[in-house]
């Protein structure tokens, strides 16, 4: 790959060689994306390149009924019977990442032009957004924080945290250590998963049904490639030898992701299977001396009860279709995201910010 002009294919087949460099983020790596692409057809998987730069896209039909829940502008009434093509600059299932890497001068018009395929709507995240050259008129429309927990580095064990809580929430939080002694947790390995996919994609679906936005389905057995290249850990939650839940993570530098969760959603109720990972979660990121935790953009008001705060995010939109741009530039700025309380669970003199 010598030229500087740019390049793009929908099969990752046809990247070339040299696509992977030691400076790339692991989650742009060819055995990454592959994952993505081998194991989720409903869409189309976009690779671009120049000599210096790459990025990974996605491109699907999107049905908006769940995004009315955002705005109350009239227009939401027509948009939940439309399905339009977007073409999100990113990777369509994980929104904590960056899916590019810019390193020469790029205008986002060069970028599309090259496009061959028809889209609807633009949607670039705000990473994207500040990186590039973009001389096309935008509008930027704030989305649910991504919730983060600094991880105190006196903090030595999930021990230390409790102690770090206001006495109403280290109750809480040991009660619910307590009443899910009977889980048995464990890593899952490829193996497991392979054989088990269909139960592992029924808890991931309870869990995605009930989400306020949701886009393309994702499959679990991208899992089994993700862990044959020990790129996520996967681990399980067993009642009496039955898995009830999981939940993955992965470690990008001196921070740890959460990336994907499913549960049943019913034993929830009676037994906090959610509450309990996050804490596992917790307790993972002190041990591998993480100095964050990226808890993802859902469950918000939950999430904070464990000291997460939201970090603000924002994405960029363009309507390409003059018809929809006319009828749905007024919806999208009217794009208010859901109010909810911070709780503040950690005694005075443990301060998180983001």
């Amino acid at each position: 790959m010598k030229s500087n002009s740019l390049e793009i294919t929908d099969n990752i087949d046809c990247v070339p060689k040299d696509w992977d460099n030691d400076s790339m983020p692991s989650n742009l790596t060819y055995n990454y994306l592959n994952s993505y692409f081998t194991n989720n057809s409903k869409l189309i998987h976009l690779f671009i390149h120049n000599k210096s730069s790459r990025f990974y896209f996605n491109l699907f039909k999107l049905n908006f009924s769940k995004a009315t829940n955002y705005s109350k502008h009239w227009s939401r009434f027509f948009l939940r019977y439309f399905e339009i093509k977007m073409l999100l600059l990113s990777n369509s299932f994980d929104s904590t990442k960056n899916y590019f890497q810019l390193n020469n001068d790029l205008d986002l018009k060069s970028i599309l032009k090259i496009i061959k395929y028809k889209f609807d709507v633009i949607v670039l995240p705000e990473n994207l957004y500040k990186s590039l050259n973009t001389k096309i008129s935008l509008t930027k429309v704030e989305i649910e924080g991504n919730m983060i927990l600094n991880i105190n580095k006196h903090w030595h064990s999930i021990e230390d945290y409790l102690f770090a809580l206001k006495k109403k929430y280290r109750y809480k939080f040991k009660k619910i250590l307590k009443s899910t002694d009977n889980l048995e947790i464990r890593h899952i390995s490829k193996e497991f998963i392979d054989k088990n996919y269909n139960l592992i994609q029924s808890l991931l679906d309870q869990v995605v049904s009930t989400s306020s936005f949701n886009g393309p389905k994702f499959n679990v057995k991208t899992f089994s490639s993700l862990l044959l290249n020990e790129h996520i850990v996967v681990r399980g939650y067993f009642l009496e030898e039955h898995l009830v839940g999981f939940s993955t993570y992965s470690i990008k530098e001196s921070e740890l992701h959460t990336n994907y969760v499913g549960f049943d959603k019913n034993l929830n109720f009676n037994l906090p299977i959610y509450a309990r990972m996050i804490l596992d979660h917790i307790s993972t990121a002190i041990e591998k001396k993480s100095t964050k935790l990226i808890l993802g953009r859902t469950a918000n008001e939950f999430k904070s009860n464990f000291g997460a705060v939201p970090e603000r995010n924002f994405i960029y939109i363009r309507f390409t279709n003059v018809f929809f741009n006319t009828l749905f530039d007024p919806l999208i700025k009217n794009i208010k995201i859901k109010k909810w309380n911070q709780r503040r669970p950690f005694k005075e003199f443990t301060i998180q910010k983001i």
